[in-house]
């Protein structure tokens, strides 16, 4: 019989780029352990692979690296580095709120069971309790990284605490800034978090200590904040929330050194005739994009969506033309699973994606040639599919009257253009689904267009 085959232990010979990776329930639960164990502790889950199902529980670690990394010097190194260790074997834990098959438990677990400092090795070795690896291993959602370094260089014990609980929010505000998952002012709340006095006291292990505020500001909050905009990439900044008199909660503001936020919604006053005469606006509703029940009732999506979207179009067609918009357009509108809690947002990412993947397509000529080129190329502005359905409908002796939510139409043009096109697809929802206002916009726009 083939003897199995032992599992690899991860061991670290340098520190340096090491990421950490946690379940968002470790980074906010307390940690009743000193500076130097907790470092320890991260130290330790960098050498895990954050994605193994059956990770190894042991890990090796050189002692060099250690000592450089936690600051131990002397003839008795060795002696030191025990004692650390046997501190976060015997006096460290967590303690985590959780949950599990739907039901919240607030549970306990020591870390480390098993430390080993042999003199004679370059190696420290460090195992874990199987309790805490659901919250280091096999992590697929809710859960953070952040640079190993970052934490090595705070020295304060409650600034180790903060920074993995800033690191976790600001994370999780790069993300819905950029995914248009989340309302505007949900994505700022990430930015600039609130937490109770109580909730920090919690998470700094500090619910006996500092009853007054003044003491909480002087050794908790103001150390937090200035340990951690010196020796990271971060800015924090605070406000102190009161009831009356008192001083409730705490809101922070983080920030990148050196990196812009991202930018809010550009939103304008517009109206609905205005909105739905603007071919942009065409476009998007003739590509199914639109939602027409807010167009028509919610002046700030209709502004959203002219002042955040429509200035990223101006700056596409300059050099592309209405054609390239309106298949890029119906190619998003066929490849979107769901629609975007923020439209505007998520369709100008689109479109500045797309005009990027268009610079690298294009290939390069002389002057003359791409001239040339660009003459013969060139696509006149097709009639846009609302145009081409009520001219249609218009030469079956429909008039404008009868258009609206006719089922006959429906058909006539199901027959013609097709089950899927965008004549059909716009009478549906330019139509079937807009109010009698909208009807009416629609209605003076043909006329107008008929006019020119």
């Amino acid at each position: 019989m083939a003897k199995e085959k032992a599992q690899k232990i991860p061991t670290i010979n340098k520190l340096d780029n090491r990421i950490v990776s946690e379940h968002n329930d470790l980074i906010r639960s307390t940690a009743n352990m000193t500076s130097l164990s907790l470092k320890l502790f991260e130290i330790a889950v960098s050498a895990m692979d954050s994605r193994e199902k059956q990770p190894s529980h042991e890990v090796r670690i050189n002692k060099e690296q250690i000592y450089n990394a936690l600051g131990i010097k002397g003839t008795s190194k060795n002696q030191q580095l025990s004692k650390a260790l046997n501190t976060l074997r015997k006096s460290s834990n967590f303690e985590i709120t959780t949950e599990q098959n739907g039901e919240i438990h607030d549970i306990g677990i020591t870390p480390v069971y098993y430390a080993d400092n042999n003199y004679s090795s370059d190696y420290a070795v460090i195992r874990f309790a199987p309790e805490i690896l659901p919250f280091i291993t096999d992590l697929k959602k809710n859960f953070t990284q952040y640079q190993l370094n970052d934490i090595l260089h705070l020295r304060n014990k409650y600034a180790v605490s903060m920074y993995r609980w800033f690191t976790m929010n600001y994370r999780q505000y790069e993300y819905y800034a950029n995914s248009g998952k989340r309302r505007e002012d949900q994505i700022e709340k990430y930015a600039n978090p609130e937490i109770t006095l109580e909730e920090l006291r919690k998470l700094t292990g500090t619910e006996k200590k500092y009853s007054a505020f003044y003491d909480v500001r002087r050794y908790i909050i103001d150390p937090i904040c200035n340990e951690i905009t010196k020796h990271t990439k971060y800015n924090i900044t605070y406000d102190r929330i009161k009831s009356g008199r008192k001083v409730v909660a705490i809101k922070f503001h983080i920030s990148k050194k050196g990196e812009k936020k991202v930018e809010k919604d550009s939103v304008v006053s517009v109206s609905l005739a205005d909105f739905l005469q603007n071919r942009y606006s065409q476009l998007l509703i003739g590509a199914g994009l639109l939602d027409m029940s807010k167009v028509t009732s919610d002046e700030k999506y209709r502004g959203t969506i002219v002042g955040t979207l429509y200035p990223a179009y101006d700056k596409f067609l300059k050099n592309a033309d209405i054609t390239d918009l309106d298949n890029h357009l119906h190619y998003v509108a066929q490849n979107m699973k769901q629609k975007p809690d923020n439209l505007a947002r998520y369709l100008a990412k689109a479109i500045a994606n797309y005009s990027e993947k268009r610079k690298q397509q294009k290939p390069k000529s002389s002057k003359g040639a791409a001239h040339k080129k660009a003459r013969s190329t060139h696509v006149e502005e097709k009639k846009p599919a609302w145009l081409k359905a009520t001219e249609y409908l218009k030469a079956q002796g429909f008039s404008e009257a009868e258009m609206d939510n006719n089922k006959r139409a429906l058909e006539l043009l199901i027959n013609h253009f097709g089950k899927d096109s965008e004549q059909v697809t716009w009478y549906t929802h330019a139509y079937k689904n807009a109010s009698k206002a909208d009807i009416e916009a629609l209605k003076q726009r043909i006329a107008n267009r008929k006019k020119k």
